[in-house]
């Protein structure tokens, strides 16, 4: 008996040895423990810091290279539409003097008509072999001789192609400064008589440019491909042979658009510039951004990050040492939180479900519908003050139709004891908003509704629905929601034993136009000619771009008599002229019918049949074009 409760005795005093060894490691555990968090901590909130930086700097980055890249390619546009319009003024002229056999007296009235109603052109010039100018638009002054001129001898080269000169100065007027486009004048049998030229004011042309941008950290110039300066925007008078050498990096891919950094001295601001050429002109734009506004804002944005992640690491290095001191000092006296476990099990559970829902609004409601909290949100924005719903019923809290709907998802949460949600549409102040409502189970006797305003994505998934169907240029419905329509017409005609007919049109001259007057009057074009096709049809019917200048129309109840009238409807309707801009264009139009079931059954068949039909009125009848 004695060595048993011994051994018992021994026994004891080891379990004993063994808790307070593992009390005394506890502490210290719990220590290395909140170290090691904080140590992980301090390293997240480093990298953290680092990568918020990095990913605003690039985010910067990319803003300010796609805006002087965009810059750039639209102020080239601009200036070679400006160019386009003096070479066509140019090459019009030049027919009339062949028509007229060299009669200076008939063409000086005409010159002088072809300089107004284009403000950048100051002068026109008829110059003969001698470089003499014997007709020209300065009224009482001796004609000069430009025999030196780069432009006219560049035309002594015999190449039939206009050209843009280097600025210089006039020589009747010292101190004003232009360029020259001109082109040489030859005779039926190809050989040159004359150089027929249009000084155009730099002024003006810059003052273009700035049309595209109200930047005011935005400077662009237009150069030669050897780096001369034809014109700067904000304009800038230049010497004649001035150069840009600031970047010779970049002057062997001028021919490509492209992007560069250039780093002036301290005293200059460094600057983001891209370029974009005139391929028709040899020509390049340079479009550059002062970059001091941008790495201001990395800056502040450093300064911003590095001060809220320090109070961050402050504030977390404090509570990590007040958690530490509290958990530490009640390490044995866990047992007698059993009652605040069960409270905060209660809080955890509400916690949980308001985490799950992320919620813009908290309402909690009794199983008989009382509102017992409320809790609103920042970004909700709803009117909803709370004095008009703690205590309240939400039949009379809320409106009719949203109040039935709420009590019986309230209901069904109770019972299944399970989250439900639903979605409602509401007009708040003439606006129609959307919000998700989400019901939360708390206990038994209320549940936690989360209301999230959910009208932004509402808005963005209708705008993606729509992007994918239509044509942005035409707003019409493109080819994948014509698909469908002419399916669904289809389908309605098989059924309703009803003829249903495809037009299938294609524009003729439409590459003329879009040539010779540029691509925004082509686009202007498609959209008056999409304008007028929808102003001609039925609005039961459909039509939609499918591609380029093809248009279709899939006319419900039509058989094929109908079909033709129509046809010769829509061709009247885009046959007639068109205003683009100063210009007046006009053009036909080619029409394939294919009615169903005759021609087809299937999409694919229609869509083929009318095809093949409007290719062959398009070959029996060439449609033409004329811009004035």
């Amino acid at each position: 008996m004695a060595s048993e409760s011994g051994h018992i005795r021994t026994g004891r005093e080891h379990d004993s040895s063994e808790s307070e060894a593992e009390s005394r490691h506890s502490p210290v555990l719990f220590i290395c423990l909140l170290l090691a968090f904080w140590l992980a901590g301090l390293a997240y909130l480093g990298w953290s810091y680092a990568d918020s930086n990095r990913q605003y700097q690039s985010f910067g980055q990319q803003q300010i290279e796609q805006r002087t890249q965009l810059i750039a390619q639209m102020q080239s546009e601009l200036i070679s539409s400006r160019l386009e319009a003096v070479d066509q003024s140019l090459r019009t002229l030049r027919q009339y003097i062949l028509t007229i056999d060299n009669d200076i007296e008939a063409l000086e009235p005409l010159l002088r008509a072809q300089v107004t109603p284009v403000p950048h052109i100051t002068e026109l010039l008829y110059i003969d072999l001698q470089g003499d100018v014997v007709a020209w638009t300065v009224p009482d002054e001796a004609p000069p001789n430009v025999f030196d001129r780069d432009y006219f001898q560049m035309h002594l080269q015999g190449e039939d192609r206009p050209f843009v000169s280097l600025p210089m100065t006039a020589r009747i007027q010292e101190q004003t400064s232009f360029i020259a486009v001109s082109r040489p004048v030859l005779d039926e049998a190809g050989n040159m008589i004359g150089v027929i030229a249009a000084a155009l004011d730099l002024e003006n042309l810059s003052l273009s440019l700035s049309e595209v941008t109200d930047n005011p950290y935005l400077r662009s110039v237009v150069i030669h491909p050897g780096g001369e300066i034809l014109l700067s925007s904000p304009y800038v008078s230049t010497q004649p042979g001035q150069r840009i050498d600031h970047v010779p990096e970049a002057q062997q891919n001028f021919y490509s658009p492209g992007q560069v950094i250039i780093d002036y001295a301290p005293e200059e601001a460094p600057r983001q510039v891209a370029f974009n050429p005139l391929s028709n002109w040899e020509l390049i734009v340079l479009a550059g951004e002062d970059r001091r506004p941008l790495l201001n804002d990395f800056a502040a944005f450093a300064r911003d990050q590095q001060l809220r992640h320090s109070l961050i690491a402050l504030v977390g290095t404090l509570l990590l040492i007040a958690i530490g001191w509290l958990l530490y000092r009640r390490l044995q006296a866990l047992a007698r939180l059993a009652e605040g476990e069960r409270a905060l099990a209660a809080s955890h559970q509400r916690n949980k479900a308001i985490v799950r829902a992320l919620p813009d609004l908290l309402v909690t409601v009794s199983a008989q519908g009382k509102v017992l909290d409320y809790e609103s949100g920042e970004e909700i924005g709803l009117p909803l003050p709370p004095h008009r719903f703690l205590g309240q019923h939400i039949v009379r809290a809320l409106p009719k139709g949203l109040a039935r709907k709420v009590q019986e998802y309230v209901r069904l949460t109770l019972a299944t004891e399970r989250m439900h949600a639903f979605e409602h549409q509401l007009a708040i102040e003439g606006e129609e908003r959307y919000f998700e409502v989400r019901s939360a189970p708390l206990g038994n006797d209320a549940a936690l509704l989360i209301i999230l305003d959910i009208t932004a994505r509402k808005t963005a998934q209708k705008k993606l629905q729509w992007q994918a169907t239509h044509d942005s240029l035409t707003g019409l419905p493109n080819r994948v929601l014509f698909y469908d329509r002419l399916g669904q017409a289809i389908a309605s005609a098989q059924r309703y034993q009803q003829p249903v007919s495809l037009l299938y049109m294609d524009l003729d001259g439409f590459k003329a136009v879009n040539d010779s007057l540029g691509h925004s009057a082509g686009d202007q074009l498609l959209q008056e000619v999409a304008h007028r096709l929808q102003n001609t049809v039925r609005g039961s019917d459909t039509v939609a771009r499918l591609s380029g200048d093809e248009f279709a129309l899939v006319a419900h109840q039509c058989a094929h008599e109908r079909a033709c009238k129509l046809a010769d409807k829509l061709g009247q309707a885009l046959a007639e002229d068109y205003q683009l801009g100063p210009h007046r264009a006009s053009i036909t139009v080619s029409i394939g019918i294919a009615v169903c079931p005759h021609d087809g059954s299937s999409p694919d068949q229609l869509v083929r049949a009318a095809d093949q039909a409007m290719y062959k009125v398009k070959y029996e009848r060439q449609g033409r074009t004329t811009a004035v």
